[in-house]
């Protein structure tokens, strides 16, 4: 059985497919046998989960149901993710493959596929990438684009680019609640209710908003 050389930690690879059964047998193939798998059913699910800080490869399916592969390879690079994405699919034409590769793909795999051939291949994926692994910039524009991505209320993107604005200042919770929640009538309780579930989210990416007592909210974590 191949397995990673000796000495060296598992690859950390997400397995983005909304059958299950695929992710499943994706799992049996790569886990333990010198990669650790994290399953999503969507491309936003791993977004969610900080996959794409946490993950140094992800193994794409091709036909997601309600959404394209080949888009979503190019929105995951769009956020920033400078990981491999392997792109695996039942279809095999070249002209798709072509279309995957233009979109950021780093390989094309076919199924179905054998699994000594897909370990091998997403090994080479990674010592290419290796100098570059690891997710996404920890800094910088593109990360705050990852982050933002992340949240899917208007109101909370609102709020975390006050708090993001103000660089690791308290913005009081008025200021959040008139600009953030376009409502200065809302109350505390409100405002608190958006941050936990702010929070949720954001501290798998590395990303922290404290509270300020007596006075609102402070996101320490810089982007630039």
């Amino acid at each position: 059985m191949d397995r990673a050389p000796e000495g060296l930690t598992e690859i950390p690879v997400a397995v983005i497919d909304d059958d299950q059964r695929h992710r499943w047998a994706m799992r049996r193939l790569l886990q333990n046998k010198g990669f650790s798998v994290r399953e999503f059913e969507s491309p936003d699910d791993a977004v969610r989960a900080g996959a794409l800080f946490a993950c140094e490869l992800i193994l794409l399916d091709l036909l997601l149901g309600g959404e394209n592969g080949v888009a979503a390879c190019r929105c995951l690079r769009e956020l920033g993710y400078s990981g491999g994405i392997i792109v695996i699919s039942g279809v095999g034409q070249s002209e798709v493959k072509a279309q995957a590769l233009d979109a950021g793909a780093d390989d094309y795999v076919t199924k179905p596929a054998d699994g000594k051939e897909l370990r091998a291949r997403l090994r080479a994926v990674h010592r290419r990438l290796r100098p570059f692994a690891g997710g996404t910039s920890t800094s910088g524009p593109l990360r705050a684009q990852v982050v933002l991505a992340a949240l899917k209320s208007p109101c909370d993107r609102r709020i975390l680019r006050q708090l993001v604005a103000a660089k690791g200042a308290p913005v009081e919770r008025d200021d959040l609640k008139a600009l953030g929640l376009e409502n200065l009538k809302a109350t505390d309780k409100a405002l608190e209710k958006h941050i936990e579930r702010m929070r949720l989210v954001l501290e798998p990416l590395g990303v922290r908003i404290e509270t300020v007592v007596g006075t609102g909210y402070s996101c320490p974590t810089r982007f630039d």
